[in-house]
């Protein structure tokens, strides 16, 4: 017989008898490994633009200096996954239940990362051909990019901070903090990329430097 606490108490409080887990703790932990999954996924993808150079004999050493962009351009990409992941991480571990709004928000966050890799790509290209247009255009891009994550990221913490039954008591905070955050990333992404066009390294240097203030104030609790 399943023994129920008052209704008013999150579904992921509610426990039976049984000792079965609870419906919402199984929900949030098929969605965490979803979303470790995806994230896995994703970073793997960036490594595939590491190729050996093609060179002839006695020039490798030229050859893989020739491919620095791809380098960079993977180094910042990883760096900003990987915190991703982290914020994704820890979210879930202060969660004790779902609602849909904020199952479709980490789908949305999600979607923004899976763009990653090929604005990654395409960094890398255009900073290797060197064509100054088209760096600023890939540079725009990445930015764009960049953006939207941190908009879906935005969107995400706003839906708990609007629901707190979702969030383990005295969690909450975090949440409002992360939000805030988040809006200097939509901020300073565009920033970035308008700072492309009259210096690549500055607009590269402002994508690393990103996801290293989120890594560097990331709760420590």
């Amino acid at each position: 017989m399943l023994a129920l606490s008052s209704p008013d108490r999150p579904l992921g409080d509610r426990v039976s008898a049984s000792g079965a887990e609870p419906r919402q703790t199984r929900k949030l932990r098929r969605t965490e490994m979803f979303s470790d999954a995806v994230l896995a996924i994703l970073i793997t993808l960036l490594g595939l633009d590491l190729r050996p150079p093609v060179v002839g004999p006695g020039h490798l050493v030229a050859g893989l200096l020739e491919d620095w962009p791809v380098y960079l351009a993977y180094t910042i990409s990883f760096v900003n996954l990987a915190v991703v992941w982290l914020g994704n991480r820890t979210s879930f571990a202060r969660l004790r239940a779902l609602d849909v709004p904020l199952t479709w928000a980490n789908l949305g966050v999600l979607f923004c990362a899976a763009l990653v890799p090929f604005a990654t790509s395409v960094v890398a290209k255009f900073l290797k051909e060197g064509n100054e247009s088209d760096v600023r255009t890939a540079i725009g891009l990445y930015a764009l990019i960049g953006a939207l994550l941190m908009a879906s990221w935005l969107l995400f913490d706003h839906c708990i901070v609007r629901n707190p039954g979702l969030v383990e008591e005295g969690g909450l905070w975090r949440f409002r903090r992360e939000r805030r955050k988040a809006l200097l990333g939509v901020a300073f992404f565009p920033v970035g990329g308008l700072l492309g066009f009259v210096s690549p390294w500055i607009a590269l240097t402002i994508f690393l430097g990103i996801p290293i203030f989120y890594g560097v104030t990331a709760p420590r609790d």
